[in-house]
């Protein structure tokens, strides 16, 4: 049964670790509650709360499948409003030794506050690929490698620090990472089984579903850009089942307050070919294909 969890015991005491690069000294920001697991139908999250009044914020991080790469959500008055629909931030981690690339940001409000939604890899960065265009097996193997958890290294993240554009830096204050990552990945692991895969099969699989080139031609022909209507900035994730054929088996966009219109629109365009999942030992296996449809209305 899906249901929410308080994490007890991960206020531990922080780890000693190297100093995170940083183009300046960051506002620090401790945390006002103990993190909070949500078993969702279609995803896994960990909420926690920081600061009060003029520092506070809500950060929610979140797996639509993932085990290392989690779309993060960050509501509060020190959030940058900026002008436009989008921006870019850079996150350091204590083991950080090099700064990481920019990450693209989504932005818009959350209880009239402003609010902001990223990508967040939790794992040691490797410079080696920085400005190098990854295609095919060279990709997938990025792809792969990334989604690949690292408990050590989430053992020595004990603050996380952002840098949005056009803000000061700011440093939440997490605590020992390894305990509520454990549990948002053990989350995962039920969300596949409720899909009817096996997790074990699903981390290692050598290749990933992914759509041929004529299926992705036919969304972006389709692509709903005014679905959410104007001044709307969203993203909206979709869970494809692909059999071992590589055709779908089910649409679903898990996104709950999403336009039954929109549902249509993306799930009849993307339901076309696609190259099934490889397991370990290269054999087509039935598997699930993830994509996101950002909109930027405002």
């Amino acid at each position: 049964m899906r249901t929410t969890t308080t994490i007890a015991g991960v206020l531990t005491a922080s780890l000693c670790a190297t100093h995170a690069v940083v183009a300046a000294e960051p506002q620090r920001i401790e945390p006002t509650s103990q993190w909070v697991l949500d078993y969702a139908d279609e995803h896994c999250s960990l909420a926690r709360t920081f600061g009060s009044d003029d520092t506070a914020a809500t950060l929610r991080i979140s797996s639509y499948g993932s085990w290392n790469v989690f779309e993060t959500f960050l509501a509060g008055p020190l959030i940058p409003r900026g002008i436009g629909p989008y921006g870019s931030v850079r996150i350091a981690f204590p083991p950080d030794t090099e700064k990481r690339d920019l990450v693209f940001v989504l932005k818009g409000t959350a209880n009239a506050q402003p609010a902001v939604s990223f990508d967040t890899y939790f794992g040691p960065y490797d410079a080696r690929n920085k400005g190098k265009r990854l295609i095919g097996d060279d990709r997938m193997r990025a792809i792969l490698d990334r989604d690949r958890p690292y408990p050590q290294f989430d053992a020595q993240i004990d603050r996380i620090t952002l840098n949005f554009d056009n803000a000061a830096p700011m440093t939440l204050h997490v605590e020992n990472m390894a305990p509520p990552l454990a549990a948002l990945r053990a989350c995962v692991d039920d969300l596949y089984k409720s899909w009817g895969l096996d997790p074990s099969v699903q981390k290692a699989l050598s290749r990933r579903a992914q759509p041929l080139p004529l299926t992705v031609a036919e969304l972006e022909r389709h692509y709903p850009a005014n679905e959410l209507g104007k001044g709307t900035n969203a993203r909206v994730r979709v869970r494809i089942k692909i059999d071992p054929s590589g055709q779908p088996t089910s649409c679903v966009v898990e996104t709950k307050s999403t336009d039954e219109l929109f549902r249509k629109t993306v799930c009849d365009h993307l339901k076309g070919g696609f190259e099934p999942a490889l397991d370990n030992g290269g054999r087509a296996v039935e598997s699930v294909f993830f994509t996101a449809v950002n909109f930027m209305g405002s």
